[in-house]
C-alpha cells in the first residue's frame, strides 16, 4: 500500500510537468531534446524531494520571500515571452539552452522539494520515493512534449498564444 501512495504522489507531483510540457511540446522540440528534458526533470524530481527532506525545515525559517512569489514570476515571463513570440510570428526555439532546461526542470520540481518534507510520515525509504517521483515526471513530462508537437503541429500559432495564456495562468494560481 505504501508504493502505490508513493505512486500516486509521484503523478500528482508530476502534474506540473505534463501541463508546462504540454506547452512547450508545441515548439516541436527534436527528440534528443525532448529526452535531455525530460531526464532533467526526472533528476529534479529525484533530488528535490531529498532536498526538502534534509534542508526544508531550516531553510524555511531563513527564506524570506515566499517560494510561491519566484516561481509565479517564472511562469508569468515564460507565458509572456510565448505569447509575445507568438503574436511576432517568428520562430523561437526555447529550451534550448543549459539555463532554459534547469529553470523548467527546477520550476516543475518546486512540489517535490515541498513533499520531501512530509514524505517522511509516509514512508522511511526515501531513495525509494525520489526514485519513483523522478521516474514518473520523466514519463509525463515526455508524454506531455509529444501530446504537445502532436497539438502544435496542427494548430501551430494558435497553440502557442494559449500555451502562453496557459502558463500566465498558472504563473497567477501559485499566488493564491
Amino acid at each position: 500500500m505504501e508504493i502505490l501512495s508513493i505512486f500516486f504522489i509521484g503523478i500528482g507531483l508530476s502534474m506540473d510537468a505534463l501541463s508546462l510540457s504540454l506547452c512547450y511540446g508545441v515548439l516541436e522540440l527534436s527528440k534528443r531534446k525532448r529526452i535531455i528534458l525530460s531526464s532533467t526533470v526526472g533528476v529534479f524530481h529525484f533530488v528535490m524531494p531529498l532536498f526538502g527532506m534534509t534542508l526544508g525545515n531550516i531553510l524555511e525559517k531563513y527564506i524570506i520571500i515566499d517560494i510561491k512569489i519566484i516561481v509565479y514570476i517564472i511562469f508569468m515571463l515564460i507565458g509572456l515571452e510565448m505569447l509575445f513570440d507568438a503574436m511576432k510570428k517568428e520562430t523561437n526555439v526555447y529550451l534550448t539552452n543549459f539555463i532554459g532546461t534547469i529553470l523548467f526542470a527546477f520550476v516543475v520540481s518546486i512540489d517535490s522539494f515541498s513533499a520531501g518534507i512530509g514524505i517522511k510520515f509516509i514512508s522511511n525509504n526515501f531513495l525509494q520515493c525520489s526514485l519513483i517521483f523522478s521516474i514518473t515526471s520523466f514519463c509525463f513530462t515526455y508524454m506531455g512534449l509529444i501530446v504537445g508537437r502532436v497539438i502544435g503541429s496542427r494548430f501551430s500559432e494558435p497553440s502557442k498564444f494559449i500555451g502562453g495564456i496557459i502558463l500566465i495562468l498558472f504563473s497567477l494560481m501559485y499566488l493564491f
